[in-house]
């Protein structure tokens, strides 16, 4: 899995970039929706066969504003990319990575089954897991975290027993990092 953050306007060149290697099922983007830009890059992601998922209205961070309007960010953004896509959106990718019990029930409640934070190396259930799985993390590929202990992203990402792997398109531009991330794209549509 493949799960890209934010608005940028590369992210059409990204997503053919994912999509000459057939791998639009295996990618989810997540963009906030605070303009005209953003809801026009997610109805051309998803015509191009792309999963959307929600990454609420304004990329607040959720733990940093009152619970009711946590609520509101999350509950308009999957409001708006049902109605945008025709389809349940069942992700929420948190802003930061930012959670806590309150912002996964409020989650859960609206029907979202997956929430991913930023952690990195370890994936866990939260509640029934029939009904919701929090994903924590994967591998971030962008750029070399303090997790890695110095080792490349994209090296790491192959090693690791998460098959899950996220990024945004902006850090891969500033660390010049786009000829990496499409050798990851061949070994990934490779491994799968």
């Amino acid at each position: 899995m493949i799960s890209i953050d934010d608005f940028n306007p590369n992210n059409i060149k990204l997503a053919n970039l994912i999509k000459k290697y057939d791998l639009q099922k295996d990618t989810w983007f997540a963009i906030q929706l605070n303009d005209v830009d953003s809801y026009r890059q997610i109805e051309t992601l998803y015509s191009m066969g792309f999963n959307i998922a929600s990454h609420t209205v304004s990329h607040a961070f959720l733990t940093e504003i009152p619970i009711e309007d946590a609520y509101y960010e999350i509950k308009d953004s999957k409001d708006i990319l049902d109605e945008l896509t025709g389809k349940n959106t069942d992700w929420l990718v948190l802003p930061r990575g930012r959670g806590n019990e309150a912002i996964y029930e409020i989650a859960i409640k609206l029907g979202h089954k997956y929430i991913r934070t930023t952690k990195i190396h370890n994936e866990d259930f939260y509640g029934n897991e029939s009904i919701f799985k929090k994903v924590k993390g994967g591998n971030h590929l962008s750029y070399p975290r303090k997790e890695y202990n110095g080792t490349d992203p994209f090296e790491w990402a192959k090693k690791s027993e998460l098959k899950h792997y996220w990024f945004h398109m902006f850090e891969l531009l500033k660390y010049d990092k786009m000829r990496e991330l499409e050798e990851f794209l061949i070994w990934y549509k490779e491994k799968k």
